[in-house]
């Protein structure tokens, strides 16, 4: 196996691929960091919408009854962003 690697080497110096391999194998990495670079900003995207979008859509929920013309006591508004709260919890416990 070492002596394999050895003659290659030795080939691909021999005829000058030097730079060839070189640009080859650049070309693959940086196809490599995109995606790694894509699927990062995948993730952060999931996490930020994971936690914002429960949140933003308890709020706007409860505008959107109080303007309803329901009339709704400090308690009971409580009460209804405790629910929306447990709701979350199973949201959040997804992994991603």
């Amino acid at each position: 196996m070492t002596q394999e690697t050895l003659l290659n080497i030795k080939m691909i110096k021999q005829y000058g691929l030097q730079l060839f391999y070189k640009g080859e194998i650049k070309k693959i990495r940086e196809g490599e960091i995109k995606i790694r670079f894509d699927m990062a900003n995948a993730l952060i995207f999931m996490k930020f919408m994971k936690s914002f979008l429960p949140a933003l859509m308890s709020s706007v929920s409860l505008v959107i009854f109080i303007s309803q013309g329901f009339k709704l006591d400090l308690a009971s508004t409580i009460e209804i962003l405790m629910y929306f709260k447990q709701t979350q919890v199973p949201a959040e416990s997804c992994l991603f």
